[in-house]
């Protein structure tokens, strides 16, 4: 899960937008060297690995309420409701 787990957010809450700021860069340009490098390069990737992992999940969850049906009917319960999904990056 993210720092702080977003389906409480997503759930739990009745704002129409999650804006998340992403602070650790998929990528770095040069490769770690040191052991104190490598260690965080280590936290940034496992942080970002369960940060998209959840955004897949809540861009799944958002396409099965809103585009999916199953058998001719809206499958999208009464609470679920939409919401507009924004990328802000730091880098």
């Amino acid at each position: 899960m993210g720092n702080p787990a977003l389906f409480p957010l997503v759930d739990e809450c009745d704002a129409r937008d999650l804006v998340i700021v992403k602070i650790n860069p998929m990528q770095r340009q040069k490769l770690p060297r040191t052991a104190s490098e490598i260690h965080n390069r280590i936290n940034e990737i496992t942080f970002n690995a369960s940060l998209m992992k959840e955004l897949r999940a809540l861009g799944f969850l958002w396409e099965v309420i809103h585009y999916e049906a199953w058998n001719g009917k809206s499958i999208a319960t009464p609470g679920c409701t939409a919401s507009r999904r924004k990328r802000r990056c730091s880098n």
